[in-house]
C-alpha cells in the first residue's frame, strides 16, 4: 500500500509538472483576432463569423463553433488556454 501511494503520488507530480510546463511555454506569434471570440457565462468560448488566423506556420479557419477545455489542439496548445491568455483579460 505504500509502495502503490508513493508512486501515485509520484506520477502525480510528474504529470502535473508536464503539463504546468506545456502550459507557461510562450505562445508562438500569432494573428489571433480576440474580437472574433466572446467568453460564455458557462466559461467555454465562442466563435461566431468565420475568422482565420495564423498560430505559427499553422493557419486555422474557425467558424459558429464552441471552444472548451481539451477539445482543439494547434501546435500541441490547448487553444481554449491559448484564448484564456491571449483574450481572457479582454472585455
Amino acid at each position: 500500500m505504500i509502495i502503490s501511494r508513493a508512486l501515485a503520488v509520484n506520477m502525480a507530480l510528474a504529470f502535473g509538472g508536464c503539463f504546468a510546463s506545456a502550459q507557461s511555454r510562450d505562445l508562438p506569434p500569432n494573428t489571433i483576432d480576440c474580437t472574433a471570440f466572446t467568453k460564455l457565462p458557462n466559461g467555454n468560448w465562442h466563435v461566431g463569423a468565420r475568422t482565420s488566423f495564423n498560430f505559427g506556420n499553422t493557419k486555422q479557419i474557425l467558424q459558429n463553433q464552441d471552444i472548451r477545455p481539451h477539445f482543439l489542439f494547434i501546435r500541441a496548445f490547448d487553444f481554449y488556454e491559448v484564448l484564456e491568455r491571449k483574450c481572457g483579460g479582454q472585455k
